[in-house]
C-alpha cells in the first residue's frame, strides 16, 4: 500500500514539473514573440541599423541586424526611395544574408523589396552592397545608395517566427529561477508565486526587442544568487544576536585588530592623494576650487554655486584655512585647496570604515564588524572616491553616522538617538541632495525599536518628530545661503535636477538596463567578483531570515541604490560613485553572513581571507600605478621623443596630457563637435601633425549604453585606420579618472 502511494506521489511530482516546464516554454515563447517589433524605422530602431542613419541613408556595406529568428518562415519588406540627387544614375542594390546575395536590383521608383530570411547564420544580418554610390561632399564624405523609410517583419503566421533552440535555451534559464523560488516559498503560495514569476519572465523579454540578452542577464543572475542566499536561510536556525568568539577576547585585542584595518585603509587613502597635481587631472575638482576661491575672496562664505550643497566646500575651506595657520601648507591659498579637499573625503574614507565597524558590532557582533571594516578598507571603488574633491566620501560618512545613531536607539531602546540621527541625515543633505534619503534612516530605526510598522509608545512617536525636523534644519544651517542667495540656488537645483533627467550626454533609463546598471557596470567592479557574489547570497539570506538588523541595513542600501538607477544621468568616466553610500551595508551583509553561516574560526576566517584577497590585490596594483598617472607618462615621452613645433590635436583637456604651449601647437577639440571633426583626413587637410585620444573620453562610446553610433563609428575608424605612434595604458587598468589610455597617432600627410 505505501509503495503504491509512493509512485503515485512521484507520478504526481512528475506530472507538476512537466506542467512547469509547460508554462515556462509557454510564457517564454509569447514574451519573445511580443518583444520581437514588426516595423522598424532607422530614426526610431536605430540600434538595429549599422551605417543606415537616423536620416534613411543607406551606405555601402550597411547592415540591418535581426536576431534570435527561426531559419525558416520570416521575411522582411524593405522601403525604398528612389531619389538621387540630379545626374546621379539609379541606385544598383544587392542584398546578402549568411554570406550569400539573395537580391539584386535597380531602384528606378519608391519600392518595397521582400526578402525571406532562409539561412542558418545568427543573427540575421542583411549586409547591403551599393555598387553606384555617390558622396554629399563637403563635412559628409559617406558613399550612400538611397533612403530607407522602415521594413516590416512578418511570417505567414502573422508574427515573427522565434528560434525554437533560443525559446528552449531561455526556458532553461527561466525554469531555475522558478524552481529556486519555489524551493522557499511556503507549500500554500507556490502555485501563485509561479504564475507571478512566469507572468513576470514573460513581460522582461516583451521587452527586450531587438536588445541581446545579455541586457537581461545581470538581472537573472542577481535573482538567482540572491534565491541561493534565501534557500540557505532554510539551514540555518536564528540565534539572535549571539555574542560571537571575538566578542569574548580582550578589548585591546579588538582595538589592534581595529587600528590595524584602519592604518591599512590610511595608507591606501592618503598614499598618492596628491596624483596630478598641480594639473587638473579630475575635471570636477576645478568647479569646487572656484567656489571656494570666491568665498576667499569676496570674505564671505557665500559660495555663489549650488550644484551642490555647500558643507564639502565649507569642510575644504576650513581644512586649507587651518593647514596654513599651523604650517602644514605653503604658497598661495588656491595651491593647496584641491588636496585640502581630497584629505577631507579621505578622512571621511577613514572615518567611514570605523563607523562600518562599530555599526557591525552593535547590529550583529564583533567578527561581523571587523569584517565588514575590513572589506570597505579595500574595495577599489571606495578607495578611489576617497582621493577625490567630490561629495561621494563625505556623504556615505554622514549617512554611516546616522545609521549608528539609529542602531544606538534600537539597541538601547532610548529614543533621544533618533534626533542626533536626524541631525546626521540633514548633514549629509547638506554634502549632496541626493543625502536626503538619509531622512529614512530615524524613521528605520523607530520601526526597529519595537519591531512595528507603526510604533505605539508616545516617546518614539515625539523623537522621531524632533528627528524629521532637525532633518531639515541641520540642511540650512551646514547650507545656510541656499535661503541668504535663494535666487542662484534655485536656478543652480533647477538645472542639476534637469540634468539628472535628461541624462549626462546620453540619457539611460532604469529600465533600458532592468535596474542592472550600477549592479553591473558599478558594484562588481566597485567591490570585486567574490565579494559581490557573497554579498547578494548574504542579500538573499536576510531577506529570507527577516532579522530586524539586517532588514534595516538592507533598507538603507536600497535607498540610495533605487535613486542611482533611477535617474538617467550616469555621467561618464565614472558613474559608479553615485552608489558609494551603498559599500559600507553591502560590506555589512557579508559580515553578517559569514558570521553567521560560518561559526567555527577556522571556517571563519578562511571565508574572510577568500572574500578580502581580490578586492585587497586589485586595490594595490591600483595604487602601485598611481603615480605616474598615464597622462604624464605621455606627456615625458612627446617631450623627449616629438619634435618641438609639431601641431598636435587633442581631443579633452583634463583627460589628456597637458603639453608645453611653447614646445608645442596644441590644439584641443571644442566639446560641442568633437566627434564630428575626428577625421583622419580632415586633420590632416588643417596641418595638423598628431592626434591625441584619451580613454576617459572615446572609451564611453563603446562601454555605455545608448551612445551616439556616428562617433563610435568615427572613433572606430581612427583607432583601425590611424598610425600608432605610441601608446600608454596601466596595466591594473582605467579606474575612476586615474590612468586612461592614452594615444598617439601620426596624421597623413597631404600631398600640396
Amino acid at each position: 500500500m505505501n509503495f503504491g502511494t509512493s509512485i503515485q506521489a512521484k507520478r504526481e511530482k512528475y506530472k507538476r514539473f512537466l506542467s512547469l516546464i509547460f508554462f515556462c516554454v509557454i510564457a517564454v515563447f509569447i514574451g519573445l514573440t511580443l518583444g520581437y517589433p514588426t516595423y522598424l524605422t532607422p530614426h526610431e530602431d536605430h540600434h538595429a541599423f549599422s551605417s543606415i542613419a537616423r536620416d534613411g541613408w543607406i551606405e555601402d556595406g550597411a547592415t540591418i541586424r535581426l536576431p534570435r529568428l527561426s531559419q525558416r518562415g520570416n521575411r522582411i519588406d524593405i522601403s525604398l526611395k528612389s531619389w538621387r540627387p540630379e545626374g546621379q544614375p539609379p541606385a544598383l542594390l544587392s542584398f546578402e544574408l549568411c554570406g550569400e546575395e539573395i537580391k539584386r536590383l535597380e531602384v528606378l521608383q519608391d519600392t518595397t523589396v521582400r526578402l525571406f530570411l532562409t539561412g542558418g547564420c545568427e543573427p540575421r544580418t542583411v549586409v547591403i552592397r551599393v555598387f553606384n554610390p555617390f558622396t554629399p561632399g563637403g563635412a559628409d564624405q559617406r558613399k550612400l545608395g538611397v533612403q530607407l523609410s522602415g521594413l516590416s517583419l512578418g511570417s505567414k503566421l502573422g508574427f515573427p517566427v522565434v528560434a525554437p533552440q533560443v525559446v528552449l535555451l531561455i526556458t532553461a534559464f527561466v525554469l531555475f529561477l522558478v524552481l529556486l523560488a519555489l524551493e522557499i516559498a511556503p507549500i500554500s503560495y507556490r502555485v501563485p508565486v509561479g504564475l507571478i514569476l512566469l507572468t513576470c519572465s514573460g513581460w522582461l523579454l516583451s521587452t527586450l526587442q531587438l536588445a541581446p540578452f545579455s541586457r537581461l542577464f545581470p538581472l537573472w543572475g542577481v535573482l538567482c544568487v540572491m534565491l541561493f542566499g534565501a534557500s540557505l536561510a532554510q539551514t540555518v536556525l536564528d540565534e539572535g544576536n549571539s555574542v560571537s568568539a571575538v566578542d569574548k577576547q580582550r578589548r585591546w585585542g579588538r582595538a589592534c585588530l581595529v587600528s590595524l584595518i584602519v592604518a591599512l585603509g590610511s595608507y591606501f587613502r592618503f598614499s598618492g592623494i596628491s596624483f596630478g597635481l598641480p594639473l587638473n587631472y579630475h575635471p570636477d575638482e576645478v568647479a569646487k576650487l572656484n567656489a571656494v576661491m570666491r568665498m576667499y575672496n569676496s570674505g564671505t562664505l557665500d559660495p555663489n554655486y549650488f550644484l551642490h550643497p555647500t558643507l564639502l566646500l565649507y569642510c575644504t575651506y576650513g581644512l586649507n584655512l587651518a593647514g596654513h595657520a599651523f604650517g602644514f601648507f605653503s604658497g598661495a591659498f588656491h595651491e593647496s585647496l584641491i588636496l585640502s579637499g581630497r584629505l577631507v573625503s579621505a578622512l571621511a574614507g577613514i572615518f567611514s570604515i570605523v563607523l562600518t565597524y562599530l555599526i557591525g558590532k552593535k547590529l550583529f557582533s564583533t567578527r561581523a564588524g571587523l569584517l565588514a571594516a575590513s572589506l570597505l578598507a579595500v574595495f577599489p571603488l571606495h578607495v578611489t572616491c576617497s582621493r577625490y574633491l567630490k561629495e561621494d566620501s563625505l556623504l556615505t560618512f554622514f549617512v554611516l553616522l546616522s545609521t549608528l545613531f539609529a542602531v544606538y536607539a534600537l539597541r538601547s531602546k532610548k529614543s533621544f538617538w533618533l534626533v542626533l540621527a536626524g541631525i546626521a541625515a540633514g548633514c549629509s543633505a547638506s554634502v549632496k541632495y541626493s543625502g536626503l534619503m538619509s531622512a529614512v534612516i530615524p524613521v528605520l530605526g523607530a520601526l526597529a525599536i519595537e519591531g512595528r510598522w507603526i510604533p505605539r509608545d508616545r516617546k518614539v512617536w515625539f523623537a522621531l518628530v524632533l528627528a524629521l525636523v532637525a532633518v531639515p534644519l541641520a540642511f540650512l544651517v551646514c547650507s545656510p545661503y541656499v535661503l541668504l542667495n535663494s535666487t542662484k540656488f534655485v536656478e543652480d537645483f533647477l538645472f542639476e535636477q534637469q540634468h539628472m533627467q535628461n541624462g549626462h550626454l546620453f540619457a539611460i533609463t532604469p529600465w533600458s538596463q532592468y535596474w542592472m546598471y550600477h549592479v553591473e557596470r558599478s558594484l562588481y567592479k566597485g567591490v570585486t567578483a567574490p565579494p559581490f557574489f557573497l554579498g547578494l547570497i548574504a542579500f538573499g539570506f536576510f531577506l529570507r531570515k527577516r532579522n530586524m538588523p539586517a532588514l534595516l541595513v538592507i533598507a538603507v542600501l536600497l535607498a540610495f541604490y533605487f535613486p542611482a538607477e533611477y535617474v538617467k544621468a550616469k555621467p561618464a568616466p565614472q558613474p559608479e560613485r553615485y552608489i558609494l553610500p551603498c559599500l559600507p551595508y553591502f560590506a555589512l551583509l557579508i559580515g553578517a553572513f559569514s558570521d553567521q553561516m560560518f561559526a567555527k574560526k577556522k571556517s571563519f576566517l578562511l571565508v574572510s581571507g577568500l572574500s578580502l584577497f581580490v578586492p585587497l590585490f586589485t586595490t594595490r596594483i591600483l595604487h602601485q600605478e598611481l603615480v605616474p598617472d598615464t597622462r604624464l607618462q605621455m606627456a615625458r615621452w612627446i617631450e623627449r621623443e616629438i619634435p618641438h613645433g609639431s601641431r598636435i590635436y587633442i581631443d579633452h583637456k583634463q583627460y589628456s596630457p597637458e603639453l608645453s604651449q611653447e614646445h608645442f601647437q596644441v590644439t584641443y577639440a571644442p566639446s560641442d563637435r568633437i566627434g564630428q571633426e575626428l577625421e583622419l583626413e580632415r586633420l590632416a587637410a588643417a596641418n595638423f601633425d598628431y592626434l591625441l585620444l584619451s580613454s576617459l573620453w572615446f572609451d564611453r562610446y563603446f562601454s555605455q549604453p545608448r551612445t551616439d553610433e556616428f562617433v563610435r563609428r568615427r572613433i572606430e575608424r581612427v583607432l583601425r585606420d590611424g598610425e600608432l605612434v605610441h601608446s600608454v595604458k596601466s596595466s591594473g587598468g582605467t579606474y575612476g579618472f586615474h590612468n586612461p589610455d592614452i594615444l598617439l597617432f601620426r596624421l597623413p600627410k597631404i600631398p600640396s
